[in-house]
């Protein structure tokens, strides 16, 4: 058994996603109450929206219950962009399996992704000068790769290229400027090193093991199915699609702003919103659920916001049958899908890269497709054109 920890939801479903083009059979668990059985097992957590002590401690407690499952590997499945807590919880993962090295491949050059003298690119631009950088929830401050790591508090980090002898110790970044660099790095695993990257390595690692990958299967959802599409990433790409849905005659249930620009919780006028987006489901199987306004430091908080989103995908869903719920944002699908008490997920359709359709293990009828928030909804899903 291959066991994943992925720091947030939408990685883990990337990743699930990935091993079924493999023909592997995967499951994806936020608790360690009931395991399934299966070839891969991705543990999908919240660890790149925590505090860094907070993180290590908890990757230290998810590494420690996995080797009680006694899998070939553990890999552990970070940002693409370094964003979140990678150092600290590289390091916790490191004292608990007794190994002194990480090698890290963050880079994926199919995304054009890529990283060159440890400068990291987005479509040959250094990420500081990409859109990601005027994004708020994106921290990081520096192109640099080894910079980035270092400003955890981290202090052996180190860049190198394929061809180079891995260092005996520390953090190791992993120049990857494209496919046969991904390539050379999977030959460079050794069982005394903590393996890391994005979904692009760990594809890697998989056609090394079954070269045959199959296709992504973009089929569309039933028609008749009622779905209901959770938007409230703050990505500009993501509210241009919400935008441009709505006027092509989308049904988009808009976050009210009394809700939004308000500290406390009000259940009466979540109520009133709650009975908007069960009112266009009448006549209509696909609605949106969109936050469109911009953040301020007046509105609500990251946290309180998905909260709310999450007690209102309940409401909805406890007075009306939603067979689809598609998600946008990992941290946003971790505090929906626990609100709906739902913590075992079987993928049955690899949509697309990062995009990636799941039963529920709590509830017949019900899928779930999830997607990062930064790319796009697949033509064959997002149908409001």
């Amino acid at each position: 058994m291959i066991a994943v920890i992925a720091d947030d939801f939408t990685g883990a479903a990337e990743i699930a996603g990935l091993a079924l083009t493999f023909g592997y059979n995967v499951a994806i668990i936020t608790s360690f109450k009931s395991i399934p059985q299966s070839e891969i097992i991705v543990v999908a957590t919240d660890l790149r929206s925590r505090k860094p002590e907070n993180a290590a401690k908890e990757s230290e407690r998810i590494t420690l219950e996995l080797l009680k499952l006694n899998p070939e590997f553990i890999y552990k499945k970070i940002d693409s962009l370094l964003r979140g807590n990678v150092g600290v919880e590289l390091q916790a993962q490191m004292k608990v399996t007794n190994t002194n090295r990480s090698l890290i491949i963050p880079a994926n050059p199919l995304l054009n992704r890529t990283i060159k003298d440890g400068i990291y690119y987005l479509d040959d631009k250094p990420i500081m000068e990409s859109a990601f950088s005027k994004d708020k929830s994106f921290k990081n401050k520096s192109s640099n790769c080894v910079e980035i790591l270092q400003t955890e508090g981290v202090d052996q980090v180190y860049n190198i290229s394929c061809t180079d002898r891995l260092p005996k110790s520390g953090l190791i970044i992993g120049n990857t400027k494209d496919q046969n660099d991904l390539s050379c790095w999977v030959h460079k695993i050794h069982g005394d090193t903590v393996i890391s990257g994005a979904s692009g390595f760990f594809g890697e690692i998989l056609r090394d093991r079954r070269p045959n990958q199959q296709s992504y299967n973009a089929s569309s959802l039933i028609e008749t199915s009622k779905s209901i599409f959770i938007c409230g990433c703050n990505f500009p790409l993501s509210k241009t699609m919400v935008f441009d849905a709505e006027r092509n005659g989308a049904c988009v249930a808009k976050m009210p702003d009394e809700i939004y620009f308000s500290k406390k919780v009000n259940t009466l006028l979540i109520d009133k919103w709650v009975e908007e987006i069960i009112s266009m489901f009448d006549g209509n199987n696909r609605v949106i659920v969109s936050v469109l306004q911009k953040p301020t430091s007046q509105s609500i908080s990251s946290v309180k916001l998905k909260e709310t989103l999450g007690m209102v995908i309940k409401k909805v869903s406890n007075r009306i049958t939603i067979n689809e719920i598609l998600i946008e944002g990992g941290s946003t699908a971790q505090f929906l899908l626990k609100a709906l008490s739902f913590s075992t997920f079987f993928p049955i359709q690899a949509i697309a890269p990062g995009v990636t359709r799941m039963k529920i293990g709590e509830k017949e009828g019900v899928a779930v497709t999830l997607k990062p928030g930064s790319y796009e909804w697949p033509k064959t899903i997002w149908k409001f054109d």
